[in-house]
């Protein structure tokens, strides 16, 4: 048990020594304690007064060596961890206060009448591992929306090549040295690791790199808000060759001038970007590559990595101010407009257009509208349930050209926008675009045939946020705020169109493999074309140039593929856990816990409007059946949930941000939205009614209409 006087903020972040008791229960549960002390010499403690906030203040003389809790109460601490273990069946790490009721909060040592209090449990996960070699910590938490659920080997080595690309260029962006960045290779060569077939961080490679940044041991706090760590770690590594404050402040100002020249700029390099993309694509572009020689497909990788993600500095920059003024908005409005709804950074944001996240469902309303005017074609997408056959129907009928026109037009642009689209295994509306089919049925059911439908509504939104703040803020600060917000604006719009560009490079690399999966099928070195992505990109290539060890990629393949079914029918690991020496699977220990939340729910308010109705709990968004008049509730969504978001009367989802994809496509179209909602989706089943407030954040549980009627 460690304990510091005040708040626990300063032993969590390491800024202050704590006393350690080690409390030992005999065979009959007998319970005694010996206690190590440490100099306290301050405390963390809440500020009095209405505006909240901290402050550090000096631990009195007689208190400094002074124990911090009593052994009985260490014992009665412990006892609770026990009691926590046996209920949830894995080992705690435990969060704990010991308060007097009535709010006293002055510093002291143990009271009669303290109360304890448990603020928080997570998974102790290597007790019983062997703690000797490197310790790593593994955290799915920021990446999980871009690869959830199982990730086949093709994409993992994909995407582990292309992160280490991106944080070398992101350093570089930032001013660290090539000899500094060449020294840690190994470090970025191994930011993501591949866990029971997930693709998790491994974070303390994650923290050694931000720990090369200039600014880092200044303000490491801000820098881990900026980068989206969503729960901070206690004990990251030391920045390797940081060197002290002083001098890191003097790289901090170095790059900050760097990055001035970068964003002045910024809008020029951006448009650039998107011209390089499209030239690097035009060739292909309409392209069926699967025919296409081996060498050939191979030569076309090698471009694409040459052309496009070995220059990826645009959307690196462009994230990195993305985050960067849209946290000063945040902060000028908390400072400024202190009583402003909570909202009121999104009302800002809202209405900007221009964002084609939100130009897939707005051209699939363009579609549905086309088959309600079209009686022939309306009845069809009304009486023929089979996808694939309305499909053909469409394709052969020569009365439903305008429409087949539309849908090819749609799948030329937006083919490769779909749920899972950073996976290259995932078949995409161009392969297969019965799922577009599916959705335009659903909106033709739903009379969702306004394309403009959100676009007035969020415009007043954010006249009257606008109106608001001019209102309230003097001439100077008038001037600085609104500036933010234009800076905000730009760069979050810019944020979600580069990441459509990204989802179109790894549309054709996608392509790509698929043709040599293709070749290596026609040579007999596959069962079948898709197993090829059961290899690795290094396998692939090396099967091409004559360097490869295994000439059986059949038995590879079909090894992997029926071990990968079996990590997809586990439980997933949690969203954090620990291993030592060679990374193995996580014990079983490690396995994810969830908690079933009882009573009302609360996250971040992403949208306002308030919404009462059933929920549809949705997994699979190929499965969400009909969403009219239900509250979408998920886990997390990708781009491709997006034509899911104007069928639903509002959003709840389990993970997110304020940045997140579905805040931002639902701030757009008008959809009340709440997001960052903790084990939402162990909460709710489908059918139970709430009312959700997408202002507040909150989601209170209500009974149904039924239920109301059958009340006395």
């Amino acid at each position: 048990v460690s304990a510091v006087y005040g708040l626990g903020e300063l032993l969590v972040s390491g800024d202050a020594d704590a006393d350690t008791i080690r409390v030992h229960f005999d065979g009959a549960g007998a319970a005694s304690a010996s206690t190590q002390l440490a100099a306290k010499e301050q405390a963390l403690l809440r500020k009095p007064g209405p505006d909240g906030g901290t402050e550090r203040v000096d631990v009195g003389p007689g208190l400094v060596n002074a124990p911090a809790v009593s052994e009985a109460q260490a014992i009665e601490i412990a006892t609770v961890a026990r009691t926590l273990q046996q209920a949830l069946g894995v080992p705690q790490d435990i969060e704990w206060a010991l308060g007097a009721p009535g709010g006293d909060h002055a510093v002291g040592g143990p009271r009669a009448n303290d109360v304890l209090y448990i603020l928080q449990a997570r998974p102790v996960t290597a007790t019983g591992a062997s703690r000797t070699g490197e310790r790593r910590i593994w955290d799915n938490s920021n990446i999980v929306e871009s690869y959830s659920g199982v990730t086949t080997p093709l994409t993992f080595s994909f995407a582990r090549g292309v992160y280490e690309q991106v944080y070398r260029q992101f350093c570089e962006v930032l001013g660290v040295g090539d000899r500094t960045i060449d020294a840690h290779a190994d470090v970025f060569a191994t930011m993501l690791g591949l866990i029971r077939g997930r693709v998790y961080y491994n974070l303390l490679n994650w923290y050694r790199v931000l720990a090369l940044l200039p600014g880092y041991a200044v303000n490491r706090e801000f820098m881990e808000r900026m980068m989206g760590v969503r729960e901070r770690l206690v004990d990251p590594p030391p920045p390797p060759g940081a060197g002290a404050r002083s001098r890191d402040a003097v790289r901090l100002l170095r790059s900050a001038t760097r990055l001035w020249r970068e964003h002045r700029r910024l809008g020029d390099e951006n448009r650039e970007f998107f011209a390089r993309v499209n030239r690097s694509l035009a060739p292909i572009d309409g392209v069926d590559l699967d025919p296409w020689p081996a060498d050939d497909l191979v030569a076309l990788y090698r471009r694409l990595d040459r052309e496009l993600l070995l220059h990826w500095r645009a959307p690196l920059v462009n994230d990195f101010f993305a985050m960067i003024w849209f946290g000063v908005l945040s902060r000028l409005v908390e400072q400024w407009l202190p009583d402003a709804e909570p909202t009121l950074v999104n009302d800002l944001l809202v209405g900007e257009g221009g964002i084609i996240s939100t130009e897939p469902a707005r051209r699939i309303m363009g579609l549905a509208a086309l088959a309600a005017a079209d009686q022939a074609l309306r009845h069809g997408f009304e009486s023929e349930p089979d996808d694939d056959a309305l499909l053909r129907n469409i394709r052969t009928d020569p009365r439903h050209q305008a429409f087949a026109r539309a849908l090819d037009e749609y799948l030329a642009v937006f083919g490769d926008r779909c749920i899972g689209e950073l996976k290259l295994e995932t078949v995409t509306p161009n392969e297969d675009p019965a799922f577009v089919i599916r959705m335009t049925r659903a909106y033709v059911m739903q009379q969702q045939t306004d394309a403009a439908r959100g676009t007035g509504s969020e415009a007043s939104v954010r006249g009257a946020a606008e109106e608001y703040a001019r209102t309230r803020l003097g001439a100077p600060r008038r001037s600085a705020f609104f500036m933010v917000a234009r800076h905000a604006r730009d760069r979050v719009r810019d944020r979600e169109n580069l990441r459509f560009e990204r989802t179109r490079v790894f549309g054709a690399v996608r392509r790509i493999f698929r043709g040599l999966g293709h070749r290596l099928h026609e040579a007999g070195r596959l069962a079948e074309p898709r197993d090829v992505y059961y290899l690795t990109v290094e396998e692939i290539f090396a099967a091409m140039n004559g360097t490869g060890i295994t000439h059986d990629l059949t038995g590879v393949a079909r090894a992997r593929r029926e071990q990968f079914a079996r990590y997809d029918a586990e439980p997933a690991p949690p969203e954090r856990f620990e291993t030592w020496g060679m990374p193995d699977v996580p014990p079983r220990s490690a396995t994810s816990t969830t908690t079933s939340v009882e009573g009302d729910l609360a996250g971040l308010g992403c949208c306002p409007g308030v919404v009462r109705g059933p929920v549809r709990v949705v997994r699979d968004p190929s499965a969400a059946g009909n969403l009219h008049g239900h509250i979408l509730v998920a886990e997390r969504t990708d781009p491709g949930w997006t034509l899911l978001f104007p069928t639903a009367s509002g959003l709840l989802v389990q993970r997110g941000s304020l940045l997140s994809h579905s805040a931002i496509v639902a701030r757009e179209i008008g959809l009340p939205c709440v997001v960052a909602i903790p084990n939402l989706m162990d909460s709710l089943v489908s059918g139970e009614w709430v009312e959700m407030d997408g202002a507040t954040g909150v989601v209170r549980r209500i009974p149904s209409p039924d239920q109301q009627e059958a009340t006395p």
